[in-house]
């Protein structure tokens, strides 16, 4: 939890600061009046992730740094700060007045969004969905995020390398191995989530929607077999480096997988009506705030719920204040005669204008 934030030209805020109680926190304001801001600047203090933008778009237009400060649960005071200076960024994340490094895992909160974008992981591109699986495997996993980013230069590299014209297949071996060995381990650390997901779905789905009873799956899709997935890649790799050529890119490996949800064997997307598909996105993101818990003993997630909550019906807002009633919630809305009613006396306010 975090009780208090201030920020300096974060976005559109040039300085402002905010308390926060331990349980829900309404942030009510119209459009373009900074809520999402607000949570974004949340996040990142929290998590060191932004769930929108990157580096200098976070600083107010008119100024060349910001600066964030928030006290959490333990009375630890967070700093971060990015500086701009001739098109360099620099970052620097303090923990009471220690430098901690940005991948360092150390006192790090986490964070679970909940933002309009998600209710197109169903239908959306399976970038989207491999990102969302990637995102809970880091929260997860201390490694994780390392392994990924090493796949993701192997591949750079990989590409670059079957762009130059005078490369021959010999050149691609020590390439093929590191991928393979990356890959594989990131394979292994979704289909591991996935069977953890596919053992609680069903039991959450079917207690929020009492209408209907569907059995639900989710599926890890790969061009690769897996059961003898790393020699499968290797193979793969070598018996297509013509057409990789061809089109200078890699066309194997787990950056081209996907993830598909099915409801009685059938896929979702084909399948469930807007409302079905808002309940197993809500579904998603209570069996993650479960894994999370479960395996972060300092601190419990903090939720983010970005503009969508209106949007859900009267049964669902109230199975989700139930379930996360033990936990701090921040709720962007436009309208809070919507939302109010389902809380308690206790909701903190917070008001924003234009």
């Amino acid at each position: 939890m975090i009780f208090n934030l201030n920020l300096v030209n974060f976005r559109s805020y040039e300085n402002e600061s905010f308390e926060f109680n331990p349980g829900v926190n309404l942030i009510v304001g119209p459009n373009a009046s900074g809520k999402t801001n607000l949570i974004e600047a949340i996040s990142l203090i929290c998590s060191l992730k932004s769930f929108r933008l990157k580096g200098g778009d976070l600083i107010n237009h008119q100024s060349d740094f910001f600066y964030i400060k928030a006290i959490d649960q333990f009375n630890f005071q967070r700093e971060l700060s990015y500086h701009l200076s001739d098109n360099h960024l620099s970052k620097k994340y303090t923990l009471n007045h220690l430098k901690i490094k940005n991948r360092s895992q150390q006192r790090k909160i986490p964070i679970i969004i909940f933002e309009p974008s998600n209710l197109n992981l169903v239908n959306g591109s399976s970038e989207k969905r491999r990102d969302y699986f990637d995102q809970i495997n880091q929260n997860l996993f201390k490694s994780y995020s390392r392994i990924l980013n090493q796949y993701k230069r192997i591949i750079v590299q990989r590409n670059k390398l079957l762009k130059d014209p005078r490369s021959q297949i010999h050149d691609f071996f020590p390439w093929n191995i590191r991928l393979v060995e990356t890959a594989n381990l990131i394979v292994e650390k979704r289909l591991e989530l996935i069977s953890i997901i596919n053992q609680k779905i069903n039991h959450v789905y079917n207690k929020i929607a009492k209408n209907k009873i569907y059995n639900i799956e989710v599926e890890y899709k790969t061009n690769q077999n897996i059961k003898n997935y790393a020699n499968n890649l290797l193979k793969s790799l070598e018996d297509n480096f013509l057409l990789e050529k061809k089109y200078s890119y890699s066309l194997f490996g787990p950056h081209h997988d996907d993830i598909v949800f099915k409801f009685d064997q059938r896929e979702a997307k084909s399948l469930a009506s807007r409302g079905e598909i808002r309940t197993l996105i809500l579904v998603l993101k209570i069996i993650e705030a479960q894994l999370i818990e479960e395996n972060n003993q300092t601190y419990k997630p903090i939720l983010l719920f970005d503009d969508v909550f209106s949007e859900l019906d009267g049964s669902r807002r109230k199975y989700l204040i139930e379930y996360f009633q033990d936990y701090q919630i921040f709720i962007t809305t436009t309208d809070a005669d919507i939302i109010i009613k389902d809380f308690s006396k206790n909701t903190n306010i917070i008001l924003l204008n234009n």
